[in-house]
């Protein structure tokens, strides 16, 4: 025992090594493309685009010149990242002359017209446009010869694959741990031993639902509150210690699927598209796939693939129905749906008590199992929902006699 314990410390240090080698690499990458402008001509690449619309046009001899003409620029950002002290050199044809200008500072020598943005537009976000514009007199309608962009891109260490592919293994590590650790569980017969482990498993499973919560800044503590609601209505049910705390550990990791989806979509402030929800409604089907095979805890992949079915067989994304979805997908339904609605997220704030009871009320024999709704409304009216708990409390609470 003491020679493989020695190796699995060993062997975690190393890891540990890799990991903090492959973020300390990371986080140089993403400060040296921070740090880096480049520039690109617009009609080779699919990332930016400008594009030139000739608003106005009138015959000009006051000043020497055939036309006169007005356009209106848009500079696009069609990246996954924001841009900012940007600029634009258009390649204009010879003997032309510029007059006026907005949204932006603007030279002209050589033929060659540059735009600087100003403060207030100098940062073009990932999927956004900036527009500016020009008077330009000319003896020529077709007058821009070439578009040039000069970027400097605002990246998160996030934004880089390899980041959440390392978090993703990082997780597999925590799931193999686990289940070597609950192997061994099982064959201990000491209350102490039992604990001792139980305490690993809990503090793994904890560092791999902040993971998950990671993916969004309004969803932290989110799986560790649906996982404490979910162990209380199954108390209340008269379900036992033991399976209480196997829904806990399910409910723990019931959106795991979520690694799987941009961070674009889960941050998104306005209304999804068709497809963006589509995408979205995935994550269930996700995490369903990654713990199809982890029979440690069993009824760990039905919690995570069917917690977004509804009663009356309109949920997603099977269509199940009644008794159809596991008891556990049932609780777990209404623990989530409790969470999220007591709780600020990016599209909106927090509901009001009354309006997630209501809301309770309304959806039962819906969206949820009318059977376990008093159960949610009890601890509404008892003060046990919804909880604060910070992570000191967040591990004292998990020992299998607390809740």
């Amino acid at each position: 025992m003491g020679n493989s314990w020695k190796k699995w410390v060993l062997s975690h240090l190393v890891i540990i090594f890799v990991i903090v080698a492959l973020f300390a690499a990371m986080a140089g990458y993403t400060y040296y493309i921070n740090s880096q402008g480049f520039t690109v001509n617009v009609d080779e690449t699919s990332d930016y685009s400008i594009t030139l619309d000739r608003t106005k046009q009138w015959s000009e001899g006051y000043h020497g010149y055939v036309y006169g003409m007005q356009y209106d620029v848009n500079v696009g950002n069609h990246t996954n990242g924001d841009i900012y002290e940007w600029k634009v050199d258009l390649k204009l044809v010879e003997g032309c002359h510029v007059d006026s200008y907005w949204n932006g500072e603007v030279t002209f020598e050589n033929d060659i017209l540059t735009l600087v943005p100003m403060d207030y537009n100098e940062d073009i976000a990932a999927g956004g446009q900036e527009t500016f514009g020009f008077i330009l007199y000319s003896d020529s309608l077709d007058n821009v010869l070439e578009k040039m962009i000069t970027v400097y891109m605002h990246m998160e260490i996030q934004d880089i694959p390899l980041y959440w592919m390392t978090w993703i293994c990082v997780g597999i590590i925590l799931v193999v741990d686990i289940t070597m650790l609950i192997n061994a569980f099982r064959t201990r017969a000491l209350r102490n031993k039992q604990k001792e482990y139980l305490s690993i498993i809990n503090q793994s499973l904890l560092t791999f639902a902040n993971m998950i919560d990671a993916k969004d800044p309004y969803t932290k503590g989110h799986s560790q509150r649906v996982a404490v609601y979910s162990r209380e209505i199954a108390k209340r049910m008269g379900i036992g210690v033991e399976e209480r705390q196997k829904l806990y550990y399910i409910a723990m990791l019931h959106d795991i699927g979520k690694i799987g989806i941009d961070d674009s979509i889960l941050k998104k402030k306005g209304k999804l598209t068709p497809d963006e929800r589509q995408e979205i409604e995935a994550h269930v089907r996700i995490g369903g796939d990654i713990l199809k095979d982890f029979n440690a805890i069993p009824g760990i992949e039905e919690g995570a693939r069917y917690h977004h079915e509804h009663y009356d067989g309109n949920g997603y994304v099977y269509g199940l129905k009644g008794e159809e979805i596991p008891l556990y997908a049932r609780i777990i339904c209404i623990a989530d749906a409790f969470d999220a609605m007591s709780s600020a997220r990016c599209y909106r704030p927090k509901l009001s008590p009354d309006k997630i009871i209501q809301e309770l009320k309304d959806c039962a024999g819906t969206q949820f199992d009318p059977a376990i709704v008093p159960y949610m409304l009890d601890m509404i009216a008892e003060k046990k929902a919804p909880v604060e708990l910070d992570e000191k409390q967040l591990y004292h609470d998990l020992d299998m006699e607390k809740l």
